[in-house]
């Protein structure tokens, strides 16, 4: 199988490493690399360029402070066969060696299994009768991540987790694999970086088939994209339906009367919530897989209050192009 990007989104594993410097030793662990406890891990600048016109930069440069030793890893990740990538990556462990007077190791990671198969050897460098330097890289591709398919194994490894979900999203159990780290995501504190994970997977699924189903899970089982409409529909429910049945109930006295347009308040404003929720949760699937919608297709999305239709536009968000599709036919 592949590990399926397309070059925009050529950057997200290192987004994801990013996230937890620290996964670097953990991916080195589950490649059978001993690594001592780590106590720091830092990102460090990926610019490589010397003063002379030709720019060098490295993908991204990770440093780990462990209990026995510090090092730098040149994380690079890599498309397709390029035998002129050896050179570069000699020169950029050189380099940081040299800048930064540590031990410098390379990890490359390897979307496609046959790239990962050429990468994983070990390259000479100098005259074919007595090379000079022998480059050997750490390898990593979607057979080298496990599969986290239960809650305990995704805490404490989120972004090994979130690599492995793009990695073996095409595989059988992909959706128990989505759904387990989905829900852990969930049980993160709140914050601003909650689902920072989350938008990451979106991008390394762009223009896989595997990304309808990570939206749905997300959209069904999640509070980030529905929030906050989704999470606050019962209080809203219950704080509209309160507010007018005061404004009727103060003219019509009597508990019968009080009875009655409370039920028929609470249904209006059910109505009217669950309409308005079902109009965001278009626009959000739009968003999420980066399709077109201009503000006057939300002003239209926003303005229909039948639910059969909201939730027909709904279903067409993964198979249009743009929200202006979705209204043909409509």
């Amino acid at each position: 199988m592949i590990w399926r990007m397309v070059s925009q989104t050529h950057e997200v594993p290192h987004r994801i490493l990013q996230e937890d410097p620290a996964s670097v030793a953990k991916m080195f662990e589950h490649l059978g690399i001993p690594v001592a406890p780590v106590e720091k891990a830092t990102i460090l600048s990926p610019d490589a360029t010397e003063s002379k016109a030709l720019e060098r930069r490295i993908d991204s440069v990770i440093r780990i402070d462990t209990a026995k030793e510090s090092f730098l890893v040149a994380v690079e990740v890599q498309l397709r066969l390029s035998e002129a990538k050896w050179s570069t990556w000699l020169y950029y462990c050189a380099y940081l060696q040299e800048k930064h007077s540590l031990p410098a190791t390379l990890l490359v990671i390897c979307p496609d299994p046959k790239v990962a198969t050429w990468a994983d050897r070990k390259h000479l460098f100098g005259p074919a009768a007595r090379p000079t330097i022998a480059l050997s890289p750490i390898v990593c591709s979607p057979r080298d991540l496990p599969k986290y398919m239960l809650r305990d194994e995704v805490k404490g490894n989120l972004p090994l987790a979130a690599l492995s979900v793009i990695a073996h999203s095409a595989e059988p159990g992909a959706k128990r694999q989505m759904t387990v780290f989905a829900e852990e995501l969930e049980a993160q504190p709140d914050g601003e970086d909650k689902f920072a994970l989350a938008d990451l997977v979106s991008a390394g699924l762009t223009a896989t088939h595997s990304a309808e189903l990570w939206s749905r899970i997300m959209l069904m089982s999640t509070s980030y994209p529905r929030s906050p409409l989704a999470q606050a529909l019962a209080d809203k429910v219950e704080r509209e339906t309160t507010e007018k049945v005061t404004a009727k109930v103060t003219a019509k006295v009597t508990a019968e009367v009080t009875a009655e347009v409370t039920a028929e308040v609470t249904a209006e404003v059910t109505a009217e919530v669950t309409a308005r929720d079902a109009a965001e949760s278009v626009i959000r699937s739009l968003e999420l897989q980066s399709k077109a919608i201009s503000d006057m297709d939300r002003e239209r999305i926003r303005a229909c209050k039948d639910i059969d239709t909201l939730n027909r536009w709904f279903e067409r968000t993964f198979t249009v192009d743009g929200a202006r599709a979705l209204f043909d036919g409509s």
